[in-house]
Parts: C-alpha cells; structure tokens; sequence
C-alpha cells in the first residue's frame, strides 16, 4: 500500500484495489491497483489489499473522489461493469465485520468524518476462483479495460461531481 508523507495535502483521487490473489481472478482488483500505481497517475493515491477493513474510512473521508476495484463473477457480458456508488446503499448500520463493503467505508467516512467523497465501483469480470491459478483471459483482459475505466474517472478533475 503507498503511503502518503504525514504533511502532504489529501489526493484528489483514491483507487482502492483489492482481493485475494492466491484465488485466481479475484486478485483483479489488485492487479488494477498495482498498474494504476505502476503508471504514477497524477494526484491519485493507490491502495492494493488484501480486503477492505474499517481503518481504510479515513482515507476515503481525506479524497474528493474514490473508485474501488474489485473481481466480480456476476457480471454477465465479460466486459467490465462501472457504477457510482453511495453511502450504506441498502443498510441502517455499516458493516465492520471479516469483509467489508465500499457502501460501508462510504457510511463510515460520513459518519465519522462528515465526508461524501465522489465515489464509483469498477467490476471486473472473473470466473476461477481455484487455489493457485492465474487470472483467466477474460480477467486479464476486463484488468486493461478497468485500469483504463479508473484513469478516465480519475481524470475528470478534483472536485467533486
């Protein structure tokens, strides 16, 4: 995960890549996470984990806009799937429990730092999820297509919507 010096301002943008990549294709999330730092995207803060915990509420509450990248095996078509996301969609109480949900960072963040930062999911197909395989073609090929989705969000400027 790429830390940011305790004096710097807050990114403009955060890319929350994450996922388990001794799983197959749900290691996608991460893989979009570890090109989009590997290029030095201006202005944009990366995180490739392993999931999603509480701790992270603070550091989507310090960004204007956020977009969380992660493996999905229902999205149907093989391409990858990009949707705004918002604050504890469908629930009274964020979850803090084994895996955690961007909709709960987002309640968090607003909760506990009264932060509403632009915020968007990015769904990358995936259909193995077997012990110790690598990404399958169409994975590897929705990875190109989500890290080129998260650049032009990303992109859209500094301020939120």
């Amino acid at each position: 995960m790429k830390k940011r010096a305790p004096d710097s301002p807050p990114a403009a943008g955060l890319l929350i890549g994450w996922g388990n990549e001794l799983l197959g294709d749900d290691a996608a999330g991460r893989r979009v996470a570890q090109a989009v730092e590997a290029e030095g995207v201006p202005g944009v803060d990366v995180i490739d984990i392993h999931q999603l915990t509480p701790e992270l509420a603070l550091r989507v509450a310090e960004t204007h806009r956020v977009i969380f990248v992660d493996a999905c095996p229902a999205v149907q078509d093989g391409a990858i799937r990009v949707e705004p996301i918002y604050s504890g969609e469908g629930d009274d109480q964020p979850g803090v429990g084994h895996t955690g949900r961007p909709e709960d960072l987002l309640a968090m963040a607003a909760m506990l730092y009264d932060a509403q930062p632009e915020a968007w999911l990015i769904a990358v197909p995936a259909r193995s999820f077997e012990t110790g395989e690598p990404l399958s073609d169409s994975a590897e090929a929705g990875v190109r297509d989500a890290v080129e989705a998260a650049k032009r969000l990303l992109a859209r400027g500094n301020t939120p919507g």
